[in-house]
């Protein structure tokens, strides 16, 4: 379904996303309204309103001298650079004019400059690149040279893109609930490409034989000669489990640290992929602190909500410390000894990670996970509890091949293990990268995945689950804008692996520049405003209070009348953490 929207509404959408190009303020620059140790949180330690700063990155409280935002205190800018060439996009103090009837300079849809020079092609400050194509580089001076920003050779430009699984999700659910609990965002959390996979960009799905398809969509990014490049690999959809059956092993964290609420949530996603099981699916359990302790092994369910199963989940309690190293090496024994090829197996892990007795590092620990990948056991991490160690269950998760996910009430238990069941669990294409072939003029100059490269080899492949799109969001900029034509084709590939046969496959699509500026879909709208919220929350403690509020404002107001318009109810949600987080800046 297309929806008809004015280029301004577009732009109001991706403004915030197109921050980071240019960087955001200079680190010396302060917000009057920050606390005097340089905290981007307005606490006099950084700390949230309680003293009791709970969610951690690096697995640590503020209190080891970190602000809320980064470990060294230094805006995020890779330049050190104010936005733009020190003013912000009107030069008055404002991303917009605050009213959200304007975007900018009034006329920023039409592609004018807002202040008259970062827009026209010229380099908005002489110190603010640092000569890296992708951070947003300004352009040569045209009298001397007008092509000297262009390549040498005018070869079509191969770019690869990888992303997390498809399914990882735990940043926007950490981020909402730190927001809904008053906290501040810390920008360490933030991994844009976990946002474009939780909330839904909805593309065609193929059918069950051809496994994956592949889009491209772009539109104008309001500087001439720059586009929001937005191109998916969606897969097959999966009703039903097609015969398959499972062979499940939970490996739960019942150390004293998951009392109360931790425990809890890990009972409730227990019980929400309980009831998803069928009559003869496998199940083994393994329960750990400082000692190992097997529930079940190899024990074959008799249904749904199995009456077994159920009462095991209940009797679960906490104590001691986590040895969270040997509990998971434990459970991957239990999974190797009950693997069946002809069946999906999986490792489920539940946890929040605080791992304080054993090995304790992140690399080792994942390590028992990539083992066994090669014979097929994913592993699907799970945080719970407001201590979450991200930084550790993200690096797990991500040596172990599937997602990871962060549950934070019942509710999100049931969304992700009752109506995402098939998409946290399945997989459909094995080992997938995407591959982008560019007119030759241009380039990357913002990326919103976890990594891209014009070297293939350089590029970790994932796996896509069915029911699902691997979405990369980017803007790419001419080194020349007239030299953009219509006619020049981009072409998008997904070259993947058949998760049974491990036989590789290939699909494409080849569209004319022209053809993809023709349209705007609800698709890429959709795209653009969960980057822009993304980038929004980072905006909330990386600029001064007074120039992010009006922004951030008009953005929740471009959300909630966009979800009055079509009804998506991602974007209520995004509205609704943006206005929570208004309230506390």
């Amino acid at each position: 379904m297309r929806f008809k929207m004015n280029p301004w509404r577009i732009w109001v959408l991706f403004v915030l996303a197109s921050l980071a190009v240019f960087g955001c303020f200079d680190e010396d620059t302060e917000d009057d309204t920050s606390a005097e140790d340089g905290d981007s949180s307005d606490e006099p330690d950084g700390d949230a309103p309680d003293g009791d700063y709970h969610y951690s990155a690096d697995g640590d409280t503020p209190a080891d001298g970190d602000s809320t935002s980064w470990g060294d205190g230094d805006g995020w800018a890779a330049d050190g650079d104010a936005l733009l060439d020190g003013d912000t996009p009107d030069g008055d103090g404002n991303w917009l004019d605050g009213d959200g009837e304007a975007a900018l300079d009034g006329d920023a849809a039409d592609g004018d400059a807002p202040d008259g020079d970062a827009a026209e092609g010229e380099a908005a400050d002489n110190d603010s690149t640092d000569g890296d194509a992708t951070e947003g580089d300004g352009e040569p001076d045209a009298e001397e040279d007008p092509l000297a920003a262009c390549p040498e050779e005018q070869t079509p430009h191969v770019l690869y893109l990888s992303s997390d699984d498809s399914n990882s999700v735990a940043s926007p659910v950490i981020l909402r609930s730190m927001i809904r609990r008053r906290y501040l965002p810390d920008i360490r959390f933030i991994r844009v490409w976990e946002f474009l996979n939780y909330y839904r960009v909805e593309y065609p799905a193929p059918s069950r034989e051809d496994q994956v398809a592949v889009y491209a969509d772009m539109t104008p990014a309001g500087t001439p000669g720059d586009y929001v490049l937005q191109v998916a690999a969606r897969s097959y959809d999966l009703t039903s489990r097609a015969g398959r059956p499972m062979n499940l092993t939970f490996v739960l964290d019942t150390s004293g640290s998951m009392n109360g609420q931790p425990l809890d949530l890990l009972k409730a996603v227990c019980r929400t992929i309980a009831g998803q099981l069928s009559r003869g699916d496998v199940v083994s359990m393994v329960v750990w602190n400082t000692i190992q302790t097997p529930i079940f092994d190899g024990y074959r369910v008799e249904g749904p909500n199995d009456a077994m199963l159920l009462q095991a989940i209940d009797r679960l309690s906490s104590n001691g410390s986590t040895d969270l190293d040997s509990g998971l090496r434990a459970g991957y024994d239990l999974a190797e000894e009950n693997f069946d090829r002809d069946r999906l197996n999986r490792v489920i892990l539940i946890s929040d990670g605080q791992a304080n007795v054993g090995q304790v590092d992140p690399d080792l620990i994942g390590q028992a996970a990539d083992d066994s990948d090669g014979e097929g056991i994913y592993l699907v991490g799970v945080g719970v509890g407001d201590g979450i160690n991200d930084t550790l269950l993200e690096r797990v998760t991500d040596w172990g091949r599937g997602a990871y996910i962060f549950i934070d009430s019942a509710d999100e238990a049931e969304k992700m293990f009752g109506n995402r069941f098939y998409e946290n669990m399945e997989i459909a294409a094995r080992a997938l990268r995407m591959e982008v072939t560019l007119p030759w003029y241009f380039i990357m100059k913002q990326f919103h995945g976890e990594e891209w490269s014009e070297n293939p080899n350089e590029i970790e492949p994932q796996h896509l689950a069915p029911n699902d799109a691997m979405v990369f969001h980017q803007v790419i900029g001419a080194c020349q804008a007239d030299l953009v034509d219509d006619e020049d084709e981009i072409v998008v590939r997904a070259n993947f692996a058949d998760p049974q046969n491990r036989q590789r496959k290939t699909v494409e699509q080849t569209v004319a520049v022209g053809d993809l500026l023709a349209q705007t879909l609800a698709r890429q709208i959709k795209g653009n405003a969960v980057v822009a919220y993304a980038k929004a929350l980072e905006a909330s403690v990386t600029l001064p209070r007074g120039e992010s509020k009006p922004a951030i404002e008009a953005l929740a107001d471009q959300l909630e009348a966009y979800f009055e318009e079509t009804g998506d109810a991602d974007c209520a949600e995004m509205a609704e953490v943006l206005n929570t987080l208004l309230e506390r800046l």
